[in-house]
């Protein structure tokens, strides 16, 4: 029988290497990552239902202030560490003081998809869209949204994730692979 001793105390000192907590994990993951709250984007829409709106895309194309609403609505929870240095903030209260710029033009149009996804109840979508850093630079993004296992009653838990695309998108490769030797 081969002596697992040394994968034993080896796996033992990865574990003691490892981030202490889920916290952690969230702070140093290698993509932009927000916790947000859209229990009020729910409360919005139960309205909406209540008054019988069945089209949300024409409803909201009637009156882009609906989407604004939304918008407003969302309550940042949390962003990583990458999220600051993506979008070139110096911390949390510069980047949510400025997310007029960072969420502009083509945004839009993919925020207006994004509810219509939560409206017919998918909680998980993704797609490619375009935001800005502070600095005005266009980021491609390819977008990730899930709403916590256990929170689909009522959306108070989201996780987005953006995984910058832009250099993929502009023809200068594959996003983190480096060409360094």
């Amino acid at each position: 029988m081969p002596n697992n001793q040394g994968r034993v105390l080896q796996s033992v000192a990865m574990a003691s290497n490892a981030p202490a907590d889920d916290a952690d994990m969230f702070d140093l993951a290698p993509v932009s990552l927000w916790l947000e709250d859209f229990s009020a984007v729910r409360e919005i829409f139960e309205g909406w239902h209540a008054q019988g709106i069945a089209d949300l895309r024409a409803f909201l194309l009637e009156n882009l202030a609906r989407v604004a609403k939304c918008s407003s609505s969302i309550r940042l929870i949390k962003v990583n560490q990458r999220t600051l240095t993506l979008f070139g903030a110096k911390d949390v209260d510069h980047l949510v003081s400025n997310l007029g710029t960072v969420f502009r033009d083509e945004m839009v149009g993919h925020f207006h998809e994004q509810l219509i996804d939560l409206w017919e109840n998918r909680l998980f979508h993704q797609r490619e869209v375009v935001n800005h850093s502070l600095e005005g630079q266009q980021l491609h993004v390819h977008l990730q949204f899930s709403v916590f296992p256990g929170h689909e009653a009522d959306w108070d838990l989201a996780l987005v994730a953006l995984t910058d695309i832009t250099r993929a998108q502009e023809g200068g490769g594959v996003p983190g692979v480096s060409r360094q030797a």
